[in-house]
């Protein structure tokens, strides 16, 4: 028994040093769903090195361990929480929220415009029951310009902001509805640019055209290098994919600059607690303030929000 326990630790091991050479590989198939369970993998070993201890296997116990330190390093400049400035009327707040099919509680988001000073809403899995709600609630005298389309599958956008914005007639080719807009600069602050971000999932089924998305997305943000940018949204990716740190690359995680912590937006209300952060606000041309996310009852995402200046 002493001998299978041995092997049982070392495969699980090295199981996660796979994975975590899987991490900087751009594949499609099944390797995008394997790479999002990296961080609970190396996590993992914290009770591989406790077991390793009390097993008393100290060879397996150092190299758990080690794994376990180094991945705590890496990411502790992401984790470390820093100090955050007052709110201040030069921010903009940008929200966004995935409604899952448009069953997200829109009490609960004018709830969130409200507590946050918001200046600009991405709603995804917009529907037209979401349509009529914005259209008759609250959000109307909020953020009075909208632009985008509801659906009643999972691709409708809806984009809202306070100060009035022109849609630009070239969004991101993409799955779902991504919507671009030019938005006009409060308080005599230059215009800024507001995408919604959608791509399709990386299922088994779909991951082909998850890459094809994420990198029609890329394209897109390299043929728009001027001013300032924003965007918010389900990236359906997360730091654990390449494709996404490759979109992300020149820009600001808004998260990981106001030190969160380690942000799981999905999946809500499932047997699975959320482990992976699917939802982000990605900018270009601003400070981040502050970041953080909001419960939303009927969704499976946690909604994001940023406050940038």
């Amino acid at each position: 028994m002493r001998a299978w326990a041995g092997v049982v630790g070392w495969a699980w091991c090295g199981s996660v040093v796979a994975l975590i050479i899987l991490r900087f590989l751009d594949l499609t198939g099944p390797v995008p769903a394997v790479q999002s369970v990296l961080p609970l993998a190396v996590g993992s070993l914290t009770l591989l090195l406790a077991l390793s201890l009390l097993g008393r296997r100290p060879v397996l116990a150092v190299v758990s361990g080690a794994i376990v330190v180094i991945g705590a390093a890496w990411a502790l400049p992401w984790l470390w929480p820093r100090q955050v400035p007052p709110p201040s009327a030069a921010d903009t707040v940008v929200l966004a929220a995935n409604l899952e099919y448009g069953q997200g509680s829109m009490a609960e988001i004018v709830a969130l415009v409200r507590q946050y000073d918001v200046d600009a809403l991405v709603l995804l899995e917009a529907t037209a029951r979401t349509g009529d709600q914005v259209a008759h609630g609250s959000l109307s005298d909020l953020l009075p310009h909208v632009s985008g389309q509801v659906r009643e599958d999972a691709g409708g956008t809806l984009v809202l902001t306070a100060e009035p914005h022109v849609e630009l007639p070239d969004p991101p080719a993409g799955t779902f509805t991504q919507v671009a807009v030019r938005v006009q600069g409060a308080g005599g602050d230059a215009d800024w640019t507001l995408v919604a971000v959608h791509p399709a999932p990386p299922l088994l089924t779909t991951s082909d055209r998850w890459r094809d998305d994420l990198a029609a997305l890329q394209a897109w943000v390299e043929g728009h290098r001027e001013g300032r940018l924003v965007l918010a949204g389900d990236f359906n990716a997360s730091q654990g994919h390449p494709a996404f740190r490759a979109l992300s690359d020149g820009m600001v995680d808004a998260h990981r600059e106001a030190g969160a912590g380690w942000v799981r937006t999905w999946p809500m209300g499932s047997p699975v607690p959320p482990f992976i952060q699917l939802d982000h606000v990605l900018a270009r041309g601003f400070a981040v303030q502050d970041a953080g996310v909001a419960d939303l009852t009927g969704s499976d995402h946690r909604a994001v929000w940023a406050r940038l200046r």
